[in-house]
């Protein structure tokens, strides 16, 4: 799977804390958004930086979780982050 390049979850249900993605090195393009997905502890977005090809949109739609000052700011390779957050609960 490390060759992988899109993944495109937008609107299906899922549910859960959101995952690493930091095994996929080769992927552009990730849509989370419209989801029910717990960011946990934002440590999925410390993974990003590992995704090298990343330049997409990365939909987040209705977080909740810790609050986001755990989040890096160290995410160079993003060339475009955007998302819609719903609700982030305290």
């Amino acid at each position: 799977m490390s060759k992988l390049e899109m993944v495109y979850l937008a609107a299906v249900g899922l549910t859960g804390i959101v995952p690493s993605f930091g095994s996929l090195p080769n992927l552009q393009d990730l849509d989370l958004g419209y989801n029910q997905l717990e960011a946990g502890d934002w440590s999925f977005l410390s993974s990003l930086a590992n995704c090298t090809q990343l330049k997409n949109d990365f939909g987040l739609a209705r977080f909740m979780g810790a609050n986001s000052t755990a989040a890096p700011g160290n995410s160079t390779s993003l060339a475009d982050l955007k998302g819609s957050i719903g609700y982030i609960a305290p």
